[in-house]
This record gives structure tokens, C-alpha cells and sequence, in this order.
């Protein structure tokens, strides 16, 4: 059985795909991790101070805390200014598409892709701790 919607028509990434006559890799497809659940396993395996600390950081948090510092407080603190690309989408298939990995491997081809490098978003984060 399969997650993924039938899409009617192929998509431009689908028909370049198809007519090269090698495979496509994407080394930098990132996941968009469901925080509640995410923070309820880092609580099972690090505990409640790395849990609490890791939200102090979440873009959320720091996205607010860039906003309101001076270019001296940021670069004081190397406070890493939150990207603007995160959530681009208002189709709400392609944003459960960066949730759900099995999703996400279901529509590979669709975006004319045959192997992919996945990072963890929220994951990620925690290398700008202060």
C-alpha cells in the first residue's frame, strides 16, 4: 500500500529524469521532524536538562533571539541567524512529504530523484549551541 496521493501527470523533475541515463543523487534532502514527539524521545535518551536546554534553541527561540540582538550581540555570541526557507509550501502533501520518511521515500521519483542523503532539521540544530 502506498502513503503517497496518485498524482495524474509527471512532474518536470520526473520527465528530465527520465530522459538521462544516469541516477540522480541528492546528498542535502532535509526532514522536518514533528517537535513533540522528537522532544519526547530526547527526554527518554539524554534526560530533562538536555531537553529543556534543546529548547532554548529550537528555531523558534532563536529565530526571536537573532531578530532582537545588535550585530554586536550576534557576533558576540555567534548567534546564527534562522533561515527563511524552512516551511516554503501551502501544499500540505509536500510539507507531510518532509515529515514522514516513508512518505518521503515513496516520492522520490516523483521529484526525479533515485538515492538521498537525509538530515534531521531540529537534529541539526543543536551544533549552534552557545
Amino acid at each position: 500500500m502506498t502513503i503517497a496521493l496518485d498524482r495524474p501527470r509527471k512532474t518536470k523533475s520526473a520527465q528530465i529524469r527520465e530522459k538521462l541515463g544516469y541516477p540522480i543523487i541528492d546528498t542535502d534532502v532535509h526532514t522536518q521532524e514533528f517537535p513533540p514527539a522528537f522532544l519526547d524521545y530526547l527526554e527518554q535518551v539524554a534526560g530533562t536538562a538536555i531537553t529543556q536546554r534543546f529548547q532554548e534553541h529550537l528555531p523558534g527561540a532563536s529565530r526571536s533571539k537573532w531578530f532582537k540582538q545588535s550585530w554586536d550581540e550576534r557576533r558576540t555570541y555567534r548567534t546564527a541567524r534562522p533561515p527563511f526557507w524552512t516551511r516554503p509550501t501551502n501544499d500540505a502533501l509536500n510539507l507531510a512529504t518532509v515529515s514522514l520518511p516513508k512518505l518521503l521515500h515513496e516520492r522520490l521519483q516523483e521529484a526525479g530523484t533515485d538515492f538521498a542523503v537525509v538530515y534531521p532539521n531540529l537534529a541539526d540544530g543543536s551544533t549552534h549551541w552557545e
